[in-house]
């Protein structure tokens, strides 16, 4: 199987009895609804709706665990450590117990019990790794291995795999952007990362607001530029006026794939120009 460590991925546990009570009010997602076969995806926003963070989370028999870029473990664990202390649970940052790998095509069978999980966010928990199947129309799977194990060769490109998750519209929050964007802006509501219908939690009256009585001006684009661009550059408008700035970022042969968020109402395409004086087309990434 072409694999590939995706060591910019970090690990968030919380545990205890009130773990699942506890998080279910600071998620977009509805995190009763996790199974031990049925993982989520959603993000943790501050009081105005903007996201600190966005994760995948699997349930595990002691508790929950958040997968969300490394560099923001830390920020996560001192964000919720404020709420926390009137909770029965606890949290730890489990990236020096788990490794993020990403797997396209086969899996091989020590990695698997059986049936592969078939449909996105399908979970195998085994004792020395989780398996979580992050594509409905394509075999994209995240491993996510406990130091001991012996994964595969690792003979895909990090990049390959980033160009993948741009391809499905996939923008992750990272120290560049924290607290910058709601969910809406990354595509989340088009992509199962929020729940309309749960009950309360921290800033759901922002995001709810824009569902129900807003329009959706800052948007998901994704375009394509030759020369190098990084997670956090400013693109500018022909005026020289920033309009935005680069979320997430892949570099796959001649070009830069790039995923930002642009003010766009009327969904047309955008010009802007990177830092590297390239002028470069952006459409809005359509609902999947």
């Amino acid at each position: 199987m072409p694999t590939t460590h995706l060591n910019h991925f970090g690990f968030l546990s919380i545990t205890g009895q009130d773990a699942l009570k506890f998080l279910q009010g600071y998620t977009t997602c509805d995190v009763n609804r996790l199974t031990s076969h049925r993982a989520g995806f959603g993000a943790i926003c501050n009081i105005q709706g903007r996201m600190v963070t966005s994760f995948r989370i699997v349930k595990l028999d002691d508790g929950l665990l958040l997968r969300m870029h490394r560099d923001l473990v830390d920020n996560t664990l001192r964000f919720l450590g404020k709420y926390i202390v009137f909770s029965k649970a606890e949290m730890s940052d489990m990236s020096e117990t788990y490794t993020c790998y990403g797997g396209i095509d086969a899996i091989p069978g020590a990695l698997h019990d059986g049936e592969l999980p078939e449909h996105i966010n399908d979970v195998e928990v085994q004792d020395t790794h989780i398996l979580v199947k992050i594509s409905e129309t394509i075999p994209h799977y995240e491993i996510w291995a406990k130091q001991a194990l012996e994964i595969a060769d690792e003979d895909l490109e990090t990049d390959t795999w980033q160009q993948a998750e741009i391809d499905g519209g996939y923008a992750w929050v990272d120290a560049s952007n924290t607290e910058e964007y709601i969910p809406q802006m990354f595509n989340y509501h088009n992509l199962g990362g929020i729940d309309f219908e749960k009950g309360c939690y921290l800033g759901q009256e922002i995001i709810a607001r824009l569902e129900y009585r807003g329009k959706l001006k800052q948007k998901l684009h994704r375009g394509n530029s030759a020369t190098r661009v990084s997670s956090g550059d400013e693109l500018l408008s022909a005026d020289g006026k920033a309009i935005g700035s680069v979320v997430n970022v892949a570099h796959t042969g001649d070009s830069y794939s790039i995923l930002t968020v642009l003010q766009n109402p009327e969904d047309e395409p955008v010009q802007a120009t990177t830092e590297g004086g390239e002028s470069v087309q952006f459409k809005p990434v359509d609902a999947i």
